[in-house]
């Protein structure tokens, strides 16, 4: 048997053993016993505690900076074209975190509120932005047409012209279409932006003036005439065809056809010439026509005549275009020019003889006239100033044997003579109304 001694020992040893059992079973093995259920109770605990930790563990940095960071929202006034009228603001906050900016509207001048879109909401990473959507008031422009000489081209008419539309809006005027005026105003106030008040706006024109000439065959030019200058020239030919020249800014003259016997309408441009130039244009009708611009700017027009005797009208406008009717008539070999303007009497006739000498008659006044004589070379042989009178005529001695003789008659005819020796040149012309000129060849001044 055990010495009592013994027995204690053996006793202490296996209440250790024991015990150390009692605290492994729950961590390794599932075991039925009164206290299994204490048991479990610590092994869910323990699991619970250690699956939490596990997840903070992934995901606690994370989570952590979203709480913190901040997001930016954007806050803009923008008027009906999308386009800002008031400074944008820029509002920060937590991702998760409720706004509201309903208070920051504007009151903003000139424009009223309309639409408002994301103004609540939560801090995200990206957001949309806050938009004011403005619309304009609405403005009325009147427009006031004026002509150089001050008058309101839309009284008498029944027109009032105007346009509507909302602030900050383009806005474009379209000038009156007529061929009685010209548009000078400069181009930049026919578009802008609508103002904040109702305005007028004034545009001005000139009155485009014309010269009109009829000429003895019934032919018409017309000049157009702007602020002095010429701007083109038409002339009708007895056959309904109409020549016309554009005078251009850049120093080219352009030359066709117009559809309108007074205003330029649907040109047709055939040629271009420049000042001391000529040109020839032919008709669909095969009428030819010559233009010479004159270096000092003058505008001669002159259709060509065929065989040896005819008769064309021409027309020579000046630079302020003033127009006077060109005829001319070649009978014989000779070539006579009558140059008039309407309702008065000729202005100049030029009388080229065969032989070469050309004798011009000039209207000075309406009293006086000037005679001179030019051989071939255009050298002056003779100049005389002649007082007119019905009944009343001159001679006057160039030369041995010479003789210019002048002559107004009483079916008030202006004829004029020149006599070498026995023979004779005479050109003859009314003093009012519509030229006719009449030509002798050379004679025996006895028969």
């Amino acid at each position: 048997m055990f010495k009592r001694g013994q027995v204690l020992k053996i006793w202490i040893i296996e209440i250790a053993i024991l015990s150390f059992f009692m605290i492994s079973i729950p961590v390794h093995a599932q075991v039925n016993t009164g206290s299994s259920a204490s048991t479990s109770s610590l092994k869910n605990s323990s699991s619970s505690n250690a699956s939490s930790i596990a997840k903070q563990s992934s995901s606690a940095t994370p989570t952590m900076d979203k709480a913190v960071s901040n997001a930016k929202i954007t806050v803009k006034y923008v008027n009906q074209n999308n386009k800002e009228i008031a400074t944008q603001k820029v509002l920060t906050g937590k991702v998760g975190a409720k706004y509201n900016v309903t208070g920051l509207q504007k009151t903003i001048k000139g424009y009223q509120l309309k639409t408002k879109r994301n103004v609540t909401g939560k801090y995200a990473a990206e957001n949309a932005p806050v938009v004011f959507k403005y619309q304009g008031v609405k403005i009325r422009l009147s427009i006031r047409d004026i002509d150089n000489l001050g008058n309101n081209l839309n009284t008498g008419k029944n027109r009032n012209r105007s346009i509507t539309g909302y602030y900050g809006n383009i806005y474009k005027i379209k000038t009156l279409k007529s061929g009685k005026e010209t548009f000078i105003s400069s181009s930049s106030v026919l578009t802008g932006l609508y103002p904040l008040k109702n305005q007028t706006i004034t545009l001005r024109y000139t009155k485009t003036m014309n010269d009109i000439v009829i000429g003895s065959d019934k032919s018409i030019t017309v000049s157009g005439i702007i602020l002095g200058n010429l701007v083109n020239v038409i002339q009708t030919y007895p056959n309904g065809e109409k020549v016309a020249v554009i005078v251009g800014n850049d120093g080219v003259y352009r030359v066709g056809t117009t559809k309108n016997k007074y205003v330029i309408s649907g040109f047709k441009q055939l040629k271009t010439v420049k000042r001391g130039r000529t040109v020839e244009t032919i008709s669909a009708k095969r009428t030819r026509t010559k233009i010479t611009i004159l270096p000092s700017g003058y505008v001669l027009i002159q259709r060509i005549g065929n065989g040896k005797n005819y008769q064309t009208d021409g027309s020579m406008t000046s630079p302020s275009g003033h127009v006077t009717s060109i005829m001319t008539t070649v009978k014989n070999g000779m070539k006579s020019e009558v140059s008039e303007e309407f309702g008065t009497s000729p202005t100049q006739v030029v009388q080229t003889w065969p032989n070469g000498d050309i004798l011009t008659t000039l209207m000075i006044n309406k009293h006086k006239l000037q005679v001179t004589l030019q051989n071939k070379a255009k050298k002056v042989l003779s100049t005389k100033v002649v007082t007119k009178s019905f009944g009343h005529g001159q001679i006057f001695k160039l030369g041995q044997n010479q003789y210019l003789v002048y002559r107004v008659s009483a079916q008030k005819t202006i004829t004029t003579s020149l006599i070498n020796g026995n023979q004779y040149k005479r050109q003859s012309f009314t003093t009012h109304g519509v030229a006719k000129v009449s030509q002798q060849n050379c004679f025996e001044f006895n028969r």
